[in-house]
């Protein structure tokens, strides 16, 4: 990235290129430059996370306005990433989780579909999907993969992410010699 870009990349892109990088910088294969390059990457992101962090008790100390200015801050893709990225986030992992699924529930209700929190901490997230009323297979792994993304947005430093899906039922399967015409010999 160029200091002199004008226009900010999108945080998913810049996290894609520091993955990049950082798998670069551990197939160096001399060991002694390797380990100082990732000292040097562990020194920036703790410096990073020092500052964020006086960042933010400075705006906690300075009155009532800080939790909206906040979440303001929160908001923002790329300070949202940053500040998850250091645990820094003002909202507990059960808080962004309960919001993302009340912001998701007119999709699951397009969907007939019902998601249920069965656990829900840092160490993961577990969730049951269940679809309402007779609907083809493909409507529950689409639903699954809308909230999925929605959490991941809602909660990326969550640890683990499973979806339960509903048991396909036998009733939804039409063997195709059911829906042709009966012949003369039956």
């Amino acid at each position: 990235m160029s200091a002199t870009t004008t226009q900010a990349a999108a945080p998913e892109a810049i996290s894609f290129d520091i993955e990049r990088q950082v798998q670069q910088l551990e197939a160096i294969a001399d060991p002694a430059v390797r380990a100082i390059t990732m000292d040097l990457v562990s020194s920036v992101l703790q410096f990073h996370g020092e500052a964020l962090t006086a960042m933010l008790r400075i705006l906690k100390e300075k009155g009532s306005d800080t939790q909206e200015l906040l979440a303001a801050l929160e908001r923002d893709p790329l300070v949202r990433s940053v500040l998850l990225l250091h645990g820094l986030h003002s909202q507990p992992i059960e808080v962004r989780i309960d919001r993302a699924l009340s912001e998701f529930e007119p999709t699951l209700n397009k969907y007939g579909a019902v998601a249920e929190l069965l656990r829900v901490g840092e160490d993961g997230l577990t969730i049951k999907l269940r679809i309402e009323g007779h609907s083809c297979g493909s409507t529950a792994e689409t639903v699954r993969a809308l909230l999925e993304r929605k959490l991941a947005q809602a909660a990326p430093d969550i640890a683990e992410l499973v979806i339960e899906l509903p048991a396909a039922s036998a009733d939804s399967f039409v063997p195709i010699n059911a829906l042709q015409p009966a012949t003369a010999e039956e």
